[in-house]
């Protein structure tokens, strides 16, 4: 059986998706595709209702 996810897991995800973001700065020459890529990575863990959203 799966665990319980926390808020304290959550804040951790978030805190690890800089790391993927904060790696492309030296692919790039301007700082909005880094910041359209954080987006894009934090997309699907944004709080969404099901009404507006693909599940």
């Amino acid at each position: 059986m799966a665990e319980a996810v926390t808020v304290q897991d959550v804040a951790s995800w978030d805190a690890d998706l800089h790391t993927p973001t904060d790696g492309l700065g030296w692919t790039v020459n301007h700082p909005e595709p880094r910041v359209m890529f954080g987006l894009m990575m934090r997309a699907p863990l944004a709080d969404v209702p099901k009404k507006n959203s693909w599940g």
